[in-house]
């Protein structure tokens, strides 16, 4: 499956800095390129922070939660 960051970035004239959690950085020259890029897990934006020319933004795994965490069935 692939992914894409959240689409209000796409907002932000600035250069853009993805900063992951295992410290990889990639570079984007908007934020309309950053929301365009397809990534291959789903990210959460945590935070956003300028940095001279550039707004970072930093993100974590986003975590889905299982619909039916007991394993009983629903009928609602």
């Amino acid at each position: 499956m692939t992914y894409k960051l959240e689409p209000g970035l796409a907002r932000i004239s600035s250069p853009i800095v993805l900063i992951l959690p295992t410290g990889e950085i990639k570079e984007y020259r908007d934020g309309k390129a950053a929301t365009e890029a397809v990534l291959d897990k789903r990210w959460r934006v945590t935070e956003l922070r300028a940095a001279g020319d550039s707004i970072e933004v930093v993100v974590e795994e986003a975590v889905v939660p299982d619909v039916n965490p007991i394993g009983e069935e629903t009928f609602f």
